[in-house]
């Protein structure tokens, strides 16, 4: 026997190899999947919570802005009075506050125009480059020049300069170059203050202490604390800030009745001021506001106070538009707007 036959290895038994099934494999695919699916909601609940946080926060930026203004003023800031916005379509009362928070404008009344020419108003204004607008309300007439390149100057008030008590995020003043929050680029253009979704945001102010919340009965006396009609252009609407949504027929706001003002008036009021079911149908418009001022951001759906949601009924749809007739102010939880009152 030669040495490499008394080294010769015999083989052992042949092993046999394991494959995954058919069925292996499409549970371990379904598995995954299903786990993916989790994995995009969380990610999405995530990103819809970021955004919320985020616009709460850009919110919370401009009210301190208003408060400080306030605060050394002694009003809330709109260069032109509210009730006067309704017969100039271009300004919202969101771009009339953000002025008066920045600068980058002139503003002279009807007194001023007929003074002497050397009045040191008429002076500025007339000095001024910029585009202008004319409003008029009642006997009086205001004249504002803006110029969106001083955007942030800061305000000039009285004849005196001042420091801009607003320096919003580059991604929180928009201004729309090519496509408004309107449709149609606007001219001239106009800033917006936008929430994380992009949408623009609507502020609105209180010009008084004395009569009902928003509901004027027909322009006559008394005037509503708070003239709603700088909201105009966003709430009609047809393709709204970067959502491009429609306003028009799916906000609560964009109607021209009552149902408008019902709603206002449950955004404004104090809830513990307020009765849901009064006698006197007058009686709803009237009520103790929570605060001087009032920020609404669509929320995530790109609609103010949408007729897709808030309230809902027994069957889970959203209830019918004329259940403003009997909502309360607890009704507004139930939309997903972001809402921010303040002031005194």
């Amino acid at each position: 026997m030669t040495a490499n036959e008394n080294h010769r290895i015999v083989p052992g038994p042949a092993r046999s190899r394991h494959a995954f099934t058919l069925v292996e494999v499409m549970v371990v695919i379904a598995i995954i999947g299903v786990l993916a699916g989790i994995l995009l909601v969380a990610l999405g609940s995530a990103k819809e919570a970021a955004r919320r946080s985020r616009t709460q926060s850009i919110l919370q930026g401009f009210a301190s802005a208003c408060d400080a203004f306030a605060l050394e003023h002694d009003r809330y800031p709109g260069v032109i009075p509210d009730a006067a916005l309704a017969d100039q379509a271009d300004l919202t009362s969101t771009n009339n506050a953000l002025l008066h928070l920045m600068g980058g404008y002139r503003v002279m009344t009807d007194i001023d125009a007929a003074t002497d020419p050397a009045n040191a108003v008429k002076q500025a204004y007339d000095d001024y480059e910029g585009d202008e607008f004319t409003f008029e309300h009642g006997n009086r007439t205001w004249s504002l020049k803006i110029d969106r390149n001083r955007l942030g100057e800061g305000p000039v008030i009285n004849g005196r300069p001042y420091a801009p008590y607003y320096a919003p995020g580059e991604s929180e003043l928009v201004m729309h170059q090519d496509a408004g929050p309107f449709g149609p680029a606007r001219t001239p253009i106009l800033p917006d203050l936008v929430d994380a979704w992009g949408q623009p945001v609507i502020y609105l102010r209180r010009s008084r202490s004395t009569g009902p919340l928003v509901h004027d009965e027909e322009n006559n006396p008394p005037r509503p604390q708070f003239e709603c009609t700088g909201i105009e252009p966003y709430v009609t609407s047809d393709s709204l800030g970067d959502m491009q949504t429609s306003q028009s027929g799916f906000s609560r706001l964009s109607t021209e009745d009552d149902e408008r003002d019902a709603w206002l008036t449950l955004l404004l009021v104090h809830a513990a001021m307020y009765d849901c079911a009064p006698v006197d149908p007058a009686d709803r418009w009237h009520g103790t506001s929570r605060g001087a001022y009032a920020l609404l951001s669509t929320g995530p759906d790109g609609i103010y106070l949408s007729t897709r949601d808030g309230p809902r009924g027994a069957d889970g749809a959203p209830v019918p538009t004329d259940y403003w007739a009997e909502a309360c102010p607890d009704d507004l939880k139930q939309f997903d707007d972001v809402i921010i009152l303040g002031g005194g």
